[in-house]
C-alpha cells in the first residue's frame, strides 16, 4: 500500500482542493486498488477533473475502486470539497494498493 498522506479537515473547503497528485508517486504506476476513506464528520464530493462532481462520501465512509480488470488507471489527480457544512473534525485519506 501506498499512502499518500492524510488532509485534515482544514485543508477541505467550498472549492474542488487537490488531495491525491498521483505525478508524485512512480513506484505504484501499475495500482490495483484505490481506497478513499472518509473519516471528516461531515460528506464530501470527490472529483477527477476537479470541477465536475464523480463520488459523493458520508462521512465514516470509505469508497475502493478496483482496477482488477486493468479497464481504468489511477493516474489522474483527486480533488475534493465538502458537501454543505465544513467539516470540524477528521481527516481524509486515499491509498494505492499494488495487489
Amino acid at each position: 500500500m501506498c499512502p499518500t498522506g492524510p488532509v485534515g479537515f482544514g485543508s477541505i473547503g467550498a472549492a474542488f482542493a487537490l488531495i491525491f497528485d498521483p505525478s508524485s508517486i512512480t513506484e505504484f504506476r501499475g495500482a490495483k486498488k484505490l481506497l478513499i476513506s472518509n473519516d471528516l464528520n461531515n460528506p464530501v464530493l470527490l472529483s477527477w477533473d476537479g470541477t465536475n462532481t464523480h463520488f459523493r462520501l458520508k462521512s465514516s465512509q470509505d469508497l475502493v475502486l478496483d482496477n482488477a480488470g486493468d479497464q481504468m488507471t489511477f493516474d489522474r489527480p483527486l480533488y475534493c470539497k465538502h458537501d454543505g457544512a465544513a467539516p470540524t473534525s477528521g481527516k481524509i485519506t486515499v491509498l494505492l494498493i499494488s495487489a
